[in-house]
């Protein structure tokens, strides 16, 4: 045997052996993807590998928590500072991507009045409970409160100094300086999934930039559950019966379940009530989102949204439009959750009430596109929303003259198992906000955390530019 032949069989090992090992780990990466939820497994009560927190993020599926301002707001209708900052501490914690791109902003500046960080904002001071499958409501089911409470993470650094609340015109509110400002250093105390890995990712750790990860986490919040066993199973059927629903379903990998459990022996108050005794609606089911955010930050839980489950046998629960929270009892099912959680991510409610109950929404501009609705009779053309829609069906967010794009959906009837095309393109924009799918704004021109507006006609996504500032 030849010195070249000699030279050519430990070659030809050693590439078999590289060929074996990658088709080892193609074999395992694949058993990982077979493993994740299909959509028939889903409806089949799928179980789900939560892992705790501390393991993801050291193993690096999830990213560790940040420095944070988490700064609490009062709101009160009848004082002449109807808004205003009650407190603020730093803590360890994460920032909720895809905000607004309109009303309030907190803003964080260092010593020369450099914005740093904010945050658009409206106050969250409407929310209702909706009916059961196939009801028709004849009765307000809607509260707006005049005093509330409430809570904002922003980014924080050793720069952060100032504080302050700017109002839509540019006026500044209220200013305050976070001298002194209460740190505190709180771990991770919630479980989750490991994300799924690229083929790539599994030669190699994935390591993150600063920042948030482009995924859309969802926090489950769990209370009054007997064990923590009892809430995950509750909350395998929630989320596995929501990836059944469009865009859900296709963006999958870029949702995120949380598990935030609250034991009997912590005796936790978190201000959840029925609205029988001061509302008189009976299934309105909801608690303190001030004091719901306060926990979740405190064990420093990513989220961009908060569905917290309460353990009652009634059919209730409460959403909020354009707001992270969402409540619903154990004995309204999945479809109220996911019904809530489309109102946290921008929907309106697709019914009407009663024709004797004002709305919940007074936008009165003619033939516009407000959400899911449109404030007119003929929804006709090639916008991006509603993509050339032929048919239209009467009554939406409340309005009689308001027009929805199908006769029926989930946000009209929670026995529907669909998203209409129009929410699911306003979920799909939402979904791509958050992680990051939507183009960049050019550099020194605007800052994409203020948002982004949508020209329905073309589909182009513009980015808002931020309040001008100036003075202290």
């Amino acid at each position: 045997m030849n010195k070249e032949s000699g030279f050519a069989i430990p070659v030809i090992l050693v590439a078999v052996l590289i060929i074996l090992v990658a088709a080892l780990y193609f074999l395992i990466w694949s058993k990982n993807k077979t493993e994740s939820p299909s959509p028939k497994a889903q409806g089949q009560g799928q179980r789900l590998n939560f892992k705790s927190a501390k393991d993801l993020i050291l193993s690096g599926d999830i990213k560790g928590p940040e420095k944070i301002i988490e700064v609490s707001l009062n709101f009160d209708k009848s004082s002449p500072s109807s808004l205003r900052i009650s407190q603020a501490r730093v803590l360890n914690g994460y920032v909720p991507q895809g905000g607004l791109n309109r009303g309030y902003s907190l803003q964080v500046l260092d010593e020369f009045n450099e914005l740093l960080d904010q945050q658009l904002f409206e106050i969250p001071d409407t929310f209702h409970s909706d009916p059961k499958p196939g009801e028709v409501l004849t009765s307000v089911n809607w509260v707006s409160l005049d005093k509330v409470n409430f809570t904002i993470n922003l980014a924080y650094g050793s720069s952060s100094k100032k504080l302050r609340i700017v109002d839509q015109t540019g006026k500044i509110i209220q200013g305050i300086s976070l001298e002194n400002i209460k740190i505190i250093e709180n771990e991770p105390d919630y479980y989750s999934l490991p994300r799924e890995k690229s083929f790539s990712e599994l030669f190699m750790k994935k390591t993150y930039a600063s920042g948030r990860e482009r995924i859309v986490d969802l926090a489950f919040v769990g209370y009054k559950f007997g064990s923590r066993e009892e809430f995950t199973r509750l909350v395998e059927s929630y989320f596995n019966t929501l990836l059944t629903f469009e865009p859900f379903k296709s963006k999958r990998v870029k949702i995120r379940p949380h598990i935030v459990y609250i034991s009997p022996a912590e005796n936790m108050d978190l201000g959840c009530k029925n609205g029988q005794a001061e509302f008189n609606i009976s299934r309105l089911y909801y608690c303190d989102n001030e004091k719901v955010a306060k926990l979740v930050n405190g064990r420093a839980v990513p989220f961009d949204f908060i569905a917290m489950m309460i353990n009652e046998s009634e059919y209730g629960g409460a959403g909020y439009v354009d707001q992270p929270f969402s409540y619903t009892t154990k004995g309204a099912g999945p479809a109220v959750f996911i019904h809530e959680l489309g109102h946290s991510m921008g929907l309106l409610d697709e019914y009407v009430v009663s024709s004797e109950n004002p709305p919940r929404y007074t936008d009165e501009r003619d033939n516009s596109f407000f959400k899911n609705c449109f404030t007119g009779k003929s929804p006709f053309g090639t916008n991006a929303i509603w993509n050339g829609q032929s048919s239209y069906f009467e009554g939406c967010g409340d309005h009689n003259n308001w027009v929805r794009s199908s006769e029926t959906s989930i946000m009209k009837d929670t026995s529907a198992e669909f998203f209409n095309d129009v929410s699911i393109r306003i979920l799909q924009g939402k979904i791509s906000q958050i992680t990051g799918e939507f183009p960049n704004p050019a550099p020194n021109q605007y800052d994409p955390r203020c948002g982004y507006t949508i020209n329905l006609e073309t589909g182009i996504q513009t980015p808002v530019p931020c309040f001008q500032l100036g003075g202290n």
